[in-house]
């Protein structure tokens, strides 16, 4: 049941991105599938609370501990449902990506070096939306996928491009032979909706993930 809600979700986000579903169908449809799933869980270990409650037995099943995931699991989804509803606005780049890569970089101990420098140009709210998406996509896939030491994220102006680069060190793939996710199809989707495009490289030394945007779709700063 997990495994066919995960897949509902993940479906959903797919569409969430290609913009074909709007974010109160998504949120609703989170909150009823997700919501409804979390309650059954609560009520299994309730029950199963009970049952063991008079068994003397000094190692039982982390119950506590279970209870703990399900509630951190809880407010996650009542996190994710809320942003959606009211989604957060990315203003200046350099401050949401600190945001972002602070509490990564604490935890996983990886060394996660960022760099800006779009030289002036001020990007629009869609192009400065994609760009944070793309940083935010390649980071959990390179935590999840490829066991980086070193991750470096660069936002900067080549020409007439704007480029979001994240370059891992990590375990590479086979990028002609790998079925591409969902975050990376709708990665793909936002590159191509602002006229720029997405590419992938990944090998022995690593994973870049790149999106090209054009600066003409943006508004250069005039002194």
């Amino acid at each position: 049941e997990v495994e066919e809600r995960t897949e509902a979700v993940q479906h959903l986000a797919s569409e969430l991105e290609s913009q074909t579903v709007d974010r109160e169908d998504v949120a609703r449809a989170l909150h009823d599938d997700l919501g409804q799933l979390i309650v059954g869980v609560r009520m299994e270990l309730d029950t199963l609370e009970r049952t063991l409650r008079g068994l003397a037995t000094r190692d039982g099943p982390p119950l506590g501990h279970l209870s703990t995931v399900v509630e951190t699991l809880d407010r996650s989804v009542r996190g994710f449902i809320s942003r959606l509803r009211e989604p957060p606005t990315v203003d200046d780049l350099e401050e949401s990506l600190e945001e972002l890569v602070a509490p990564l970089r604490a935890r996983s101990g990886v060394a996660i070096e960022t760099e800006v420098r779009l030289d002036g140009a001020v990007p629009s709210d869609a192009t400065r939306e994609a760009m944070y998406r793309l940083v935010q996509e390649a980071l959990s896939n390179a935590f999840k996928h490829a066991e980086p030491t070193r991750i470096r994220i660069a936002l900067r102006r080549a020409g007439e491009a704007l480029l979001a680069e994240v370059e891992d060190d990590g375990r590479g793939f086979d990028v002609e032979a790998s079925r591409v996710g969902l975050g990376l199809k709708g990665l793909r989707e936002r590159a191509r909706a602002l006229g720029g495009v997405l590419e992938l490289l990944s090998g022995e030394g690593g994973t870049t993930v790149r999106m090209r945007l054009p600066a003409a779709a943006t508004m250069e700063v005039r002194a």
